[in-house]
Order: structure tokens, then C-alpha cells, then sequence
């Protein structure tokens, strides 16, 4: 039963050029028909010149509302059908409209590292204050983000966006179409370098954002880059309300003082002249800054802070995003830091920072499992080099490489490296070299496969409760 639709038949057919026939509403909206559920309208993305009519007969045997499809060679009788020249037009033009009818707050959040935390920190927050809704991931941005939208319920009172970027012109017609009342700017790094001419154009990209708002609008940036004078900058010139967060130094949004430890951070902080202090549920330096950039759009969305200060306290690492597992085998206890989804010289500091806060107890190593990073263009090397004092600083004893260049930047460390060509090599080295509390570390491009290995250690281990695992720890 459908409480209140999230689509009419009027809607789609009032401000998208799609043909609507029947008389329908509709409660979600589905781009692949293996998904669709009983009252979903469903977009045949993967039907657009009608040659293939497996999913569209499927979505309706399944009990879709409507079928946005191009019916050429189609049987059109079922009033469900909806014709349209062009599918993705047509999901976009329904994205616009549901972005119109939006009556809350839309935060857009983008940066070169901690896009996907900053993003799920927010919207947790701000569930205590209202009805809240994120964009998803799982399909390229100029699908991910018309989707999002078209998904996102009449009564949200807050929204939060992932804006990616992977080249010069992609963002701003996104951004353009999620129309931000706030932009929250994490950092500035190299990451997706090659599709760019140099870093300058990286920050000309992100601040392309700026060209999408309204003058008054407000921009949350990040001061812990060397690029943020320049995006200040910028986002004045748009005639924006700039906010400015640091975990360094003096901001706006700014920490008194911080005490860190392996898996959690205590904050006092300054949040816009109101103090506040807080528990971060995550280890590193990072996560402090992402938190003073939640509580800043928290703010800035009118959302209580109070209740976004105790969310923080309880957020925990998404899958391969510095998810940290305590497990168990036949020599002892170790631990798993699962940061595996990606890497860029930013995410990839960052997760050795965690890396080194986490304890060995009397025996343990640090062992750090690490593939190339992908898209750097002609700064490749010289920006996995820079990796080699971070890898140092982290303790790490040994090294698991794949690619050359990651094989080089921990030589230049001084550690111990075995070097492989596939991934599926190194599980077995690893197997022979783990022993009772080492902490193994994986970070690396999507590409190089490494969710496999991770797979492959969990599933010969036992899962140990964090209480229980400390405690063994405690009686060594």
C-alpha cells in the first residue's frame, strides 16, 4: 500500500516530454527491472532503442506503475507504457521537477577525499530533525544523481548529495540539476589527475559548484588544504556565504582541543561561536575534520546540533572505508583495517595515520597491503614517492605491494616489501606471515581487486567482539 505517492501519472506527464496514457501513481522508481516492486515506475535505461523488451515485460509482470520505455516496435496497448524519446531526458527532466518540489534544504558535498563519510555523517545528523534523504552510489554520477532525485520523498526536509568529479565539465551540470543551498568543499588532492591538466584545474572543477547557487547561498570549506584560499576566494566571487572549518588552526568552525585515540576522537570545538564538545566514533585526524564539516552544515540547515553531536559518537566505518575488523585464529588475535574502496595520496595518508594509532600489543606488526594508485597521469610517481614518509611515520614493518610504483614508495620507506603481479597471489604470503596481534592494513585502486583478499582473510577467520578483543589484549 502506498501511503502517498512518491509519483502521479500527471506529474510525469506535466513536466517531462514523455507520453503518459494511463492514470497511475506510483511509490519508487527503479532503473533495473530485477528490482522493481509492486507500485515502482520503472525507467527502461537499458531498452532505449526498443530492441530489447525482456526488462520492460518484466517490470510490469513484476507490477510496475508505469514504464518509462521508447516504444518503437513495441506492443503499446498496456496503458502503463509510457513513451519517451529519450529515456535519460526524461529521468532527468523528473529529477528537476522533484528537486523543485523539494521544500528543505539540499546540501551538496564535494572534495578529492571523504566525500562518501562527510555525506553519510551529515545525514545521520540531521535525522533527528526531520525527514532526510542521500543520494545512492552504485551507477555513474550522471545516472546516480537524477535517480537520487527522483527518489527523494515531497516531504524531505533535508538532503544530502555525493558530487564526484572524474574530469574537467562533469560537475557542474550535476550540480546544476541538485541546485545546493549549502556546499560543503572537503579537500583539494590529486585524485582523478590525469583527466586534468594540473591541480589549478582540479580546484577550478570543484568550484564549479559555486556557478550552480543562488548568491547567498553557503559554502562550507575546508582551510586544511593548500588550495583553500583559492576556493574562498571563488566562492565570494559567486556571491556566496563562505564558512570556513579547520581542525588546525583558526576558522570558523574550529577545535579547541582534541584528544585522539585508536577508535575514537573527544572534541571541544568552536562551531560558529557556539562551543560544543563531542565524540567522534572514528580514529584519525580526518575524522575530526569531517565532523566539524557535519556539524557545520548541521548548523547551517538548521538542524539541532545537540543531537548531531551524540550521532557522532555512534558512527561507524561504511564497508572498505576504514572499517576496522577484530578477528581470530589458531595463533591468536589480530585486526583487519578494511580501507580498501579506492585510494588517492589523501585517503590513502589518512588511512596510514590510522594505521598507526591502532596497538600491537608486545608482539604485533604493522603490515600494510597497498596497490598502486590509478588515475595520476604524469604526478604518479612522484605522488606515490611522497607516500614514503607517511608509510614510515605508520610503523610499518612489512609491505605487500602491487604495482610498481607502490613497490618503490615503500623501498623509499626503508620497510620490508614483497612485491606481487596479482592480487590473488598475495593471500597465501600473507596467510603464512600473519601471527597474534598484527594489525594488516589494504588500501588501493578499485581496479587492483583487493575487496577479494579481504574476502579471503575474513572468511578463514573468527569474528572477535571489540569488548572481548581489548580484554584479551589487556591480559597480555
Amino acid at each position: 500500500m502506498i501511503k502517498e505517492p512518491l509519483w502521479t501519472a500527471g506529474e510525469l506527464d506535466l513536466f517531462t516530454s514523455a507520453q503518459v496514457k494511463g492514470q497511475w501513481f506510483a511509490g519508487g522508481v527503479k532503473i533495473d527491472s530485477n528490482d522493481v516492486q509492486p507500485g515502482d515506475l520503472y525507467f527502461a535505461m537499458n531498452n532505449v532503442d526498443g530492441s530489447n523488451h525482456d526488462q520492460v515485460a518484466d517490470a510490469l509482470a513484476r507490477g510496475a506503475s508505469g514504464v518509462v520505455v521508447d516504444t518503437h516496435n513495441l506492443d503499446v496497448s498496456d496503458n502503463r507504457l509510457i513513451n519517451s524519446n529519450n529515456i535519460r531526458d526524461t529521468l532527468r527532466q523528473a529529477a528537476a521537477f522533484a528537486r523543485k518540489r523539494m521544500p528543505g534544504v539540499m546540501i551538496a558535498v564535494t572534495g578529492s577525499a571523504g566525500k562518501t563519510s562527510v555525506v553519510r555523517a551529515i545525514r545521520a545528523s540531521l535525522e533527528h530533525s526531520g525527514p532526510t534523504h542521500s543520494s545512492i552510489a552504485g551507477y555513474d554520477i550522471s545516472v546516480d544523481i537524477p535517480l537520487s532525485l527522483a527518489r527523494m520523498p515531497r516531504a524531505t526536509r533535508f538532503a544530502t548529495f555525493k558530487l564526484g568529479t572524474s574530469g574537467p565539465g562533469e560537475l557542474l551540470p550535476i550540480s546544476s540539476l541538485v541546485k545546493p543551498d549549502i556546499a560543503v568543499i572537503t579537500s583539494i588532492g590529486t585524485s582523478h589527475l590525469v583527466n586534468f591538466e594540473d591541480r589549478h584545474e582540479i580546484v577550478q572543477e570543484k568550484a564549479s559548484i559555486f556557478k550552480s547557487m543562488q548568491a547567498g547561498a553557503t559554502a562550507i570549506i575546508s582551510l586544511d588544504h593548500e588550495y583553500s584560499d583559492l576556493i574562498v576566494a571563488l566562492a565570494r566571487e559567486s556571491g556566496l556565504k563562505v564558512v570556513m572549518v579547520s581542525a588546525r588552526g583558526e576558522a570558523d568552525v574550529s577545535v579547541r582541543k582534541v584528544s585522539m585515540t585508536p577508535f575514537c576522537s573527544c572534541v571541544t570545538a568552536d562551531i560558529q561561536g557556539v562551543p560544543m564538545s563531542f565524540k567522534v566514533g572514528q580514529a584519525g585526524s580526518h575524522w575530526v575534520l569531517n565532523s566539524l564539516l557535519t556539524l557545520a552544515a548541521v548548523q547551517e540547515a538548521g538542524g539541532d546540533l545537540g543531537m548531531a553531536g551524540v550521532t557522532l559518537a555512534s558512527m561507524k566505518a561504511a564497508r572498505a572505508r576504514g572499517q576496522l575488523h577484530h578477528l581470530k585464529r589458531h595463533f591468536g588475535n589480530f585486526s583487519l583495517l578494511d580501507d580498501s574502496y579506492s585510494a588517492n595520496p589523501l585517503s590513502v595518508t589518512a588511512g596510514l595515520e590510522h594505521l598507526s594509532m591502532l596497538p600491537t600489543g608486545n608482539r604485533g606488526r604493522r603490515i600494510a597491503v597497498l596497490s598502486d594508485m590509478a588515475e595520476l597521469g604524469s604526478a604518479a610517481e612522484q605522488e606515490h614517492l611522497n607516500l614514503a614518509q607517511p608509510i614510515r611515520s605508520a610503523g610499518v614493518s612489512q609491505a605487500l605491494t602491487l604495482g610498481p610504483m607502490m613497490t618503490q614508495a615503500c623501498h623509499a620507506a626503508d620497510v620490508g616489501v614483497a612485491s606481487f603481479d596479482h592480487v590473488s597471489e598475495i593471500l597465501p604470503s600473507l596467510e603464512q606471515m600473519l601471527d597474534a596481534d598484527d594489525v594488516v592494513f589494504i588500501k588501493g585502486a578499485n581496479s587492483s581487486g583487493l575487496e577479494h583478499l579481504i574476502d579471503g582473510i575474513v572468511q578463514a577467520s573468527e569474528f572477535v567482539p571489540t569488548d572481548n578483543f581489548y580484554q584479551y589484549h589487556a591480559a597480555e
